[in-house]
């Protein structure tokens, strides 16, 4: 999952996304859009401390995230009601009644 911040000022946002480690994809104000490459992990570290104090200087505020939905428990280990949880649904993940389920 790419990192990604939100900076706001006033009715204006930039919305800054690190992809693959290497490049940061920067959209915003309004319509402009900027990709930067670099390097090095360090490079784009770096480069992500630039952008935020530049834009922190600028009266951007970086938007705060929502909290981490996560439970903190393993979700894999979690227990389950059924052993397929899957059952009843077709393809597209709507429930089917009973009469419709082929694999019942």
């Amino acid at each position: 999952m790419p990192s990604t911040w939100l900076f706001t000022r006033e009715t204006e946002s930039i919305w800054v996304e690190c992809v693959d480690g290497r490049a940061l994809v920067i959209a915003g104000p309004g319509t402009e859009r900027k990709a930067v490459e670099y390097r090095s992990e360090a490079e784009l570290q770096a480069g992500q401390i630039a952008l935020a104090e530049t834009l922190s200087s600028g009266g951007w505020v970086l938007w705060p995230s929502e909290k981490d939905r996560r439970s903190g428990q393993e979700r894999r280990a979690a227990s389950r009601g059924a052993s397929d949880r899957r059952q009843g649904l077709d393809r597209r993940g709507l429930v089917l009644p009973e009469s419709l389920d082929a694999r019942r």
